[in-house]
């Protein structure tokens, strides 16, 4: 009896060692904080959906954002200086399809601009504005946005 009792404990405490291990070994996916001044469009709710399709988990947020957290704000690329001011830590992205520029004059950290325009992009790289091409309404507007939030994570 003893004997078996001492087997149980063994596979007692390798089953607990395992259980304590497989939360260190699951990656992690990683997560983007999701904030729009609108409810969110049809197409916009695909491209967030895409986004958790591709390994990116977006989260709807509305207060404050954990530091060193990545926003994709859907608001007028007016809001871009307001929006700096919500985080010094976190990387901010803003998602717009207006097609006009914004006075950006007294901005310290701006948001990285996303705009289906290429005009659009071609004048925010001129005023030296983090800025890439991105339309939402495309397939492949998850995996190009997973390029920039990836080449933004290894090169900030």
């Amino acid at each position: 009896m003893i004997s078996n009792h001492k087997k149980i404990f063994m596979i007692l405490a390798i089953a607990a060692v395992v259980l304590c291990i497989l939360p260190l070994l699951v990656k992690q996916q990683p997560v983007i904080y999701v904030n729009s001044e609108h409810e969110l469009t049809s197409v916009e709710q695909q491209f967030l959906s895409d986004l958790k399709t591709n390994g990116i988990k977006p989260i709807r947020h509305q207060k404050k954002f954990p530091t060193n957290a990545y926003v994709l704000w859907f608001y007028p690329p007016e809001q871009a200086i307001a929006i700096q001011d919500s985080s010094s830590e976190q990387i901010n992205f803003i998602y717009s399809d207006a097609y006009y520029p914004f006075e950006w004059k007294g901005g310290k950290e701006l948001p990285i601009m996303l705009t289906p325009h290429q005009k659009l992009y071609e004048h925010y790289m001129r005023s030296n504005i983090k800025s890439a091409v991105l339309d939402i309404k495309f397939p492949n507007a998850a995996a190009r946005f997973i390029e920039i939030y990836q080449w933004i994570k290894e090169n900030h």
